[in-house]
């Protein structure tokens, strides 16, 4: 299974293209953010008031849904009213703290803090990721975050280092990625494949080859005419009185049964085949013709074995008629269709006549 060349091509373009904006999201992220981003689209809005007291002492004030840049000393105080009727699809503030400690309130309750530790110790962490859940309560009181910035911001060029090897091991992923997904696909369409041919050529029911391989192999030997064959043709006894006393489930297994016996006594059969609802037909070829006996001992034993079982509370019964086509005595198989179908006739007669009832 090989990966086509237009599929490597848009992979490497579609990975060049995830390199570039890789490289550009750490650098505009660090050049435009020190210290917090924060949005929640349920709640930020034209309302917020923020102030920034800077460590020369001038104070800004903003009233916006966005969060001005802030640098080290810096103190960003945002306010933000939340109405009294408030329905909230995330109940979350969202923040990306970057070298700050950052306290929110909720009225005059703490709700949530983040860095005093790693102040205290020096320790700030940039970059962490974090969300703020609301109280219960939260509707109608005001919301004050207090953002104490520790460092300076700087652009983190040490991610983009890492940029051009993370980048190769997500090309070589995709690749492999790519190659497995078609050795998937070829496998997906190999099983369709394989049911679609289950569907045309086997019964559902049995299991065993349907009556299209069974007029496909009476074909071949129509064009084979010098060919010996013989032919065996099978018949359940008092299937419809089975399925009208016991049901159709038992009905099913009575042929399931059925045809699990016939296939072991004929495994030199070049098919075996349900032609019809209670119909089974065997066909032997070449060197396999005489075999017949055989297989009906074979069947003869397996359906004795079963009835002194008591596996099933009827008398399980198949009827056979059993014809060869020799080159002394040359039948077509048409004529050895029907003859075998009359023997199998006189076999069920037979049957009925020795007193071995449903």
């Amino acid at each position: 299974m090989r990966v086509s060349k237009k599929k490597i091509i848009s992979i490497m373009l579609l990975s060049l293209l995830t390199i570039i904006i890789a490289y550009m999201i750490p650098v505009a992220f660090y050049e435009t953010v020190s210290g917090l981003s924060g949005y929640s689209p349920d709640m930020l809005d034209s309302s917020i008031t923020v102030e920034i007291q800077h460590p020369d002492g001038i104070t800004d004030s903003y009233q916006s849904n966005s969060f001005p840049v802030v640098n080290r000393g810096d103190v960003l105080t945002a306010r933000i009213p939340l109405p009294d009727q408030i329905e909230i699809k995330d109940p979350a503030f969202c923040f990306h703290v970057y070298q700050s400690v950052l306290t929110l309130y909720c009225g005059d309750r703490a709700i949530y803090h983040y860095g005093g530790q790693l102040a205290d110790a020096g320790h700030m962490i940039g970059g962490i990721y974090t969300s703020v859940v609301l109280p219960p309560d939260a509707a109608g009181q005001v919301l004050t975050l207090r953002c104490e910035v520790q460092e300076q911001h700087t652009v983190n060029f040490l991610f983009a280092s890492y940029i051009i090897p993370i980048s190769f091991i997500y090309l070589m992923f995709m690749l492999i990625l790519s190659f497995l997904m078609d050795i998937y696909a070829s496998y997906q369409k190999q099983q369709e494949a394989r049911r679609l041919e289950c569907l045309a050529y086997t019964d559902c029911l049995t299991g065993l080859s349907n009556r299209s391989v069974f007029e496909r192999e009476m074909d071949d030997l129509t064009q084979h005419p010098a060919e010996p064959f013989s032919l065996i043709y099978f018949d359940l006894n008092h299937l419809k009185l089975a399925n009208d006393r016991y049901g159709h489930d038992m009905g099913d297994h009575y042929l399931k049964k059925a045809a699990e016996f016939i296939a072991s006594s004929c495994p030199e059969a070049s098919a075996v085949c349900r032609i019809g609802g209670d119909e089974f037909v065997a066909i032997f070829r070449k060197k396999n013709i005489a075999r017949t006996e055989l297989a009906i001992r074979e069947l003869d034993r397996l359906t004795a074995d079963i009835n002194s079982s008591g596996a099933f509370p009827f008398l399980f019964s198949i009827s056979y008629g059993v014809v060869q086509s020799t080159a002394q005595a040359p039948l077509s198989p048409d004529e050895a269709l029907k003859k075998a179908d009359s023997e199998m006739y006189l076999c069920k007669k037979r049957t009925y006549l020795s007193g071995q009832d449903f």
